[in-house]
């Protein structure tokens, strides 16, 4: 064979070989003239990335622009420009397909000639499936790491959770030194307001009482009692009709129970950095949080409701059942403990001794319901105008003793005469029967603590003393004690 013929042969047949590996190759290939920039060539998937058929792309209708993004252009024409040498690049654009759907491509291009004319061919590979698959990674890292800083801001916030229980239960254990209401409070509020534990802003108790919320103890400069009839959530709060606390946006307020019934409600205000509060959250740490709240309300509940119970107990063994001043026991413990404390520095002490005018005779001629509410209302006249640091008791049947504190012998004898005449002033009525005017008077007997009084019980004598010669006087009147008078001296050696 001669030589050309067999130099040709080997043209067709690399030729052949390029058609078939050109026709199967699995990326996008085509031939580019680069002066008409018309396409020469393309094979079937290159027509399938792109969408248009071979006779659309090499017959001059679609240029290798129009297939481009309009924001990849200035890219595309950079690459696909003439060089002054042969060059491979390889770059990414955004494909624009026949029916405008968008795919991400990575194109390789070569520049050389082919019979004295420049050429580019070129290849590109659909990126849509890898950037899916590289945008799922992204994601899926994303999500990962944000699980990662979730789980570690949970992780401080459970211990900060666990700090804020055991400084709570810490806190709570000086809940138990209360002695009263007012006592309780405070410490609650001490607990609910370190900075350590629960670190509320401030705190208002409010007590229920005839469908209005009274303050009975705030760390705020003031605060206001509230109208139920003015509130439906809080009266509904209050009826025991709502089961979650009323909250605003840095407010909570919680209910006070005792035996299945409100007595009273809590406020807890928090700092402007606590964030807003959702009471239906799932979050178990924030629901967590509330949980101390909702346990700590149980605990003061409890206790408010001993206090309540042992200041019953402890009233109704000081108080007169009667009449509900001071009963003589409560008089004595406390009349011992006033005169040593006169005595010690120097201070003013008197004794008003008062007893009612014929009460026997009331009793007989009216009954003793009309006498025990005479009783009754003698005794809420003395607590009326008597300050609240006087000591007022029923001593005997009839008599009452009352102890002014720091008080002198004049001032004295002027409380003595004004509850004498409040008192003969009073409309007392009966009320066995058809109603009538109970005519009650009183005698009182005073006494002031002088220098050669040794006890309590020789001021007291003294007293006793001066109702004696009230009562001789014709009754209805008030008598000081005067030791010069012989009939008045008291056995200071008793």
């Amino acid at each position: 064979m001669p030589r050309n013929a067999s130099a040709r042969t080997r043209r067709d047949d690399s030729r052949a070989l390029y058609r078939a590996l050109f026709e199967s190759s699995q990326e996008g290939q085509y031939v580019l003239d680069r002066e008409t920039q018309r396409f020469l060539e393309v094979n079937p998937v290159f027509e399938d990335i792109t969408g248009y058929s071979r006779a659309e792309l090499i017959n001059g209708a679609i240029r290798p622009e129009d297939l481009v993004h309009s924001q990849d252009l200035e890219l595309h024409e950079n690459n696909l420009a003439p060089r002054d040498r042969s060059s491979v690049e390889t770059y990414s654009f955004r494909l624009i397909r026949k029916d405008k759907s968008v795919r991400n491509v990575e194109a390789t291009v070569t520049r050389t000639k082919s019979r004295g004319r420049g050429i580019i061919v070129g290849s590109i590979r659909d990126l849509t499936h890898w950037r899916e698959m590289e945008k799922r990674l992204r994601d899926e890292i994303t999500i990962q790491r944000r699980k990662t800083i979730e789980a570690a801001r949970a992780n401080v916030r459970l211990f900060e959770l666990t700090e804020q229980v055991s400084t709570t239960y810490e806190l709570t254990t000086s809940l138990v030194k209360a002695k009263n209401i007012k006592e309780l409070f405070k410490e609650s509020a001490n607990v609910l307001c370190d900075k350590n534990g629960l670190n509320c802003k401030d705190v208002t108790f409010y007590l229920l009482k005839e469908g209005t919320l009274e303050v009975a103890f705030t760390t705020k400069r003031k605060a206001k009692r509230i109208e139920l009839s003015s509130n439906a959530r809080l009266r509904r709060l209050a009826e025991g009709r709502m089961l979650e606390p009323v909250a605003g946006k840095r407010y909570m307020m919680l209910p006070f129970r005792s035996r299945d019934r409100v007595f009273g409600v809590l406020r807890v205000e928090f700092p402007q950095d606590a964030g807003k509060i959702d009471l239906k959250t799932d979050d178990p740490l924030v629901r967590g949080r509330w949980d101390i709240f909702n346990t700590l309300v149980n605990v003061i509940s409890v206790m408010i409701d001993n206090l309540r119970l042992y200041e019953k107990v402890v009233q109704q063994a000081i108080k007169d059942p009667l009449t509900g001043v001071y009963n003589r026991r409560y008089f004595d413990r406390q009349a011992h403990a006033e005169f040593l404390r006169a005595k010690r520095f120097g201070k003013n002490l008197s004794f008003v001794l008062t007893d009612i005018d014929n009460l026997k005779e009331i009793n007989d001629e009216y009954g003793h319901q009309p006498g025990d509410e005479v009783l009754r209302q003698t005794a809420e006249i003395l607590k009326t105008h008597c300050r609240e640091m006087d000591i007022i008791s029923r001593y005997g049947g009839d008599e009452f003793l009352i102890i002014l504190l720091e008080t002198g012998p004049i001032d004295g004898m002027h409380k003595a005469e004004e509850l004498r005449s409040l008192i003969a002033a009073h409309s007392f009525t009966s009320t066995n029967g058809a109603p009538r005017k109970i005519p009650v008077t009183v005698s009182v007997g005073v006494a002031s603590l002088s220098d050669e009084m040794q006890n309590e019980a020789q001021l007291f004598e003294a007293a006793d003393r001066a109702l004696y010669l009230a009562k001789n006087q014709g009754k209805n009147r008030s008598c000081c004690f005067e030791p010069d008078r012989p009939e008045q001296r008291p056995d200071l050696h008793a």
